[in-house]
């Protein structure tokens, strides 16, 4: 029975398509380098070891970035995520001038509580989110992110399955979207000490 999935699942004999979330999370991190970010801080809801979080380190690293380990924060998936994750980096000594957050809700938290902290965004603190949620473009300022290609992995689903149906040919079949970064207004040049 032809079957095709949507995921990186790394297994034999198997079609699947996967969004590269590691590169999109690689090139966000780079992003905030090049606008002179030193201080990125990390706002995830896994764990130690995901792929997003592993990114995040090896970009730092490629760079010569220390990894502070204050500056990751693990939280939930909610606005609410955001708000404790910004109040968590605002209370230590020196505070991140830039923050990646695992999925646009707990970045949208993060701009609301910049805002009710009087803390100005981007001119103060970046903030890129992840998904690009319909939300993202309304906030204030509007959220930069990265977004998943559904559409295109949709079409390319179907076409796999279409061909092995035609074909019979069953043969696995692996296809990486990268997910490209939406600039907007939540990022701007780091803020001079």
């Amino acid at each position: 029975m032809p079957t095709v999935y949507y995921g990186n699942r790394n297994t034999p004999n198997q079609s699947y398509a996967y969004t590269d979330v590691s590169e999109a999370i690689h090139r966000s991190v780079e992003h905030l380098i090049a606008y002179g970010h030193r201080r990125i801080a990390f706002l995830g809801y896994s764990h130690p070891g995901t792929y997003r979080f592993e990114a995040y380190k090896k970009t730092l690293a490629k760079h010569n970035i220390p990894f502070n380990e204050n500056y990751v924060k693990w939280t939930n998936i909610f606005y609410d995520g955001g708000v404790e994750g910004l109040e968590y980096f605002m209370n230590l000594d020196e505070s991140p001038t830039a923050i990646i957050c695992q999925n646009d809700p707990v970045a949208i938290g993060v701009l609301a509580a910049a805002s009710k902290m009087g803390i100005k965004i981007p001119e103060q603190l970046s903030v890129i989110g992840g998904n690009n949620i319909i939300e993202s473009q309304y906030t204030s300022p509007a959220l930069t992110t990265f977004d998943f290609p559904v559409k295109d992995i949709a079409d390319e689903l179907c076409d796999i399955i279409t061909r092995q149906i035609k074909t019979g040919d069953f043969s696995s079949i692996t296809k990486r979207f990268v997910a490209p970064i939406i600039m907007r207004d939540s990022t701007a040049h780091a803020p001079k000490d």
